[in-house]
């Protein structure tokens, strides 16, 4: 399946150099997860919040720009926004209802989001398995490498009278889940293997399934030994958002990288700070009613996951109409054209 990230011209050097900074930076995250299991949980939130203003929100805040991309007019587009508003205010109705039920839904479909940005370059049964490989490390790995410090973060999303139905899920998805994905990720790091040594064609052909398969067991390590909210927050914004933002900017200017990294800043900061913005005078409303590390992570995973759905339904949208070109709305043709 041809996509805007595949068929840019500088998609494949950046796809190259993107791998080549991660794979060395999910091993020194490996080597100082002692260090950073140590940190306290107010200081782990802290992080998390930032590296999400910085490298989470800007790839949500262009879904705008998709929408007036994909032929919505003005009329059209105020109707869509309130239908994307409508689906994040469901789920927010929906955790603060059946909290537990939201929470699982909501991780079904962002391993299935997560695997589908992870493996655009590829297509078939080949996207399949490797997507359920990748789109399962943020939320199989930190329930299966640390099921305590996970059961404590779902405990204070859902509530203490939600402990009998986690421990039961979480049991459940360890047993019939956790185990078979596993044999997908060893699957899937196989048949790169394979295909690096069978295709002996060029330097650049190996690299293709190397530094995917490093990349895969890089990450798998990383999840292990690191904190889940540590480690969420930097596969998110460095491997998750970075791709996305890559196809988007791709998609906008394909033959000009410079240009499309401008774009994008342009383009992604005003709805980014917006959405700073209501983050804090939500956490500033109910700032009596919890607990400090309690209600920011609230703020910031559930409100992720009210952004997130209709984002994700948007992003499949996208891409099944063929990913056409995002249309400017904040940024100005005269300040990003200058190389």
């Amino acid at each position: 399946m041809k996509t805007s990230l595949t068929i840019a011209s500088w998609a494949p050097s950046f796809a190259r150099q993107h791998a080549l900074v991660i794979v060395p930076m999910l091993v020194a995250f490996c080597l100082g997860s002692i260090w950073l299991a140590g940190l306290e949980i107010g200081i782990q939130l802290g992080i998390v919040a930032l590296l999400v203003t910085i490298g989470g929100l800007p790839h949500g805040a262009l879904d705008l720009a998709l929408l007036r991309g994909m032929g919505a007019r003005r009329d059209g587009l105020v109707l869509l926004i309130g239908f994307y508003l409508l689906i994040a205010g469901l789920v927010l109705a929906a955790f603060a209802w059946q909290p537990v039920v939201a929470l699982m839904v909501f991780l079904a479909v962002a391993w299935w989001h997560f695997g589908l940005g992870d493996t655009e370059d590829l297509a078939g049964w080949a996207r399949g398995l490797e997507g359920l490989a990748r789109g399962g490390f943020s939320i199989a790995g930190p329930i299966w490498f640390h099921p305590e410090a996970t059961f404590g973060l779902f405990r204070s999303l859902c509530g203490p009278e939600s402990d009998g139905l986690l421990l039961i899920l979480m049991n459940w998805f360890n047993r019939w889940v956790a185990v078979p994905w596993f044999g997908l990720v060893a699957l899937a790091i196989g048949r790169r293997l394979f295909l690096a040594f069978r295709e002996k064609k060029s330097v650049s052909s190996e690299l293709g399934h190397l530094l995917p398969a490093a990349e895969i067991g890089a990450t798998l390590w990383f999840f292990a030994g690191c904190p889940p909210l540590i480690a969420f927050a930097v596969y998110f914004t460095a491997i998750h958002s970075v791709r996305h933002l890559a196809g988007l900017a791709a998609a906008r200017f394909p033959d000009n990288q410079p240009r499309a990294w401008r774009w994008l800043v342009a383009e992604s900061w005003p709805l980014t700070v917006l959405t700073v913005f209501l983050a804090g005078i939500t956490t500033w409303g109910f700032r009596k009613y919890l607990a400090s590390d309690v209600l920011v992570l609230r703020v910031v995973f559930i409100g992720l996951a009210a952004l997130t759905m209709p984002h994700m339904a948007l992003t499949c949208w996208w891409q099944k109409c063929g990913e056409p070109a995002p249309i400017d709305l904040f940024s100005r043709s005269s300040r990003i054209s200058m190389d």
